[in-house]
């Protein structure tokens, strides 16, 4: 593409100048930071990544829309049709979590597995005390009808 084609769409552009793009330029601007995305977490996946970037691994497709390196070129894109799994780069959405898997076996990594894991605890736990709440209201219910005073424990 470059040489031949207006390359302006491949440098760090505010939203705006985004917007301004030729509908050839918007598109080749998100299809190769796309794949220049996925291209370096497969790299981080066999060669390990360094430690400044750690935190900026996208490990959703959300953060993999917003990530911004204009020091490797990674552009950002809000339509979430183009990162759609199935989707027309449905290749690249699957590459994006194979690469994610790769770097957390390579690093021993399971912070995410735990995040995912500790919400579906906080849900169980949430529903077990509304569970909780509803038994002792129906408790106290009944000892209304049946007119004893409930028992307290000291």
């Amino acid at each position: 593409m470059s040489g031949t084609t207006d390359d302006r769409w491949d440098t760090d552009l505010s939203s705006g100048e985004v917007k301004r793009l030729d509908p050839a330029g918007k598109h080749s601007r998100t299809a190769t930071s796309f794949r220049r995305k996925v291209e370096l977490l497969e790299q981080y996946g066999r060669f390990g990544v360094a430690l400044e970037h750690i935190d900026a691994i996208p490990t959703d497709r959300a953060k993999l829309r917003r990530w911004h390196d204009p020091g490797s070129k990674l552009w950002q894109w809000s339509d979430p049709v183009i990162d759609l799994p199935g989707g027309r780069n449905g290749n690249l959405v699957t590459r994006f979590y194979e690469a994610l898997k790769t770097i957390r076996k390579r690093r021993g990594d399971t912070r995410v597995e735990i995040a995912v894991e500790l919400e579906a605890q906080k849900q169980i736990i949430a529903n077990l005390e509304r569970q909780n709440f509803s038994l002792l209201d129906r408790i106290a219910q009944l000892e209304l009808r049946v007119g004893t005073q409930p028992i307290v424990t000291r």
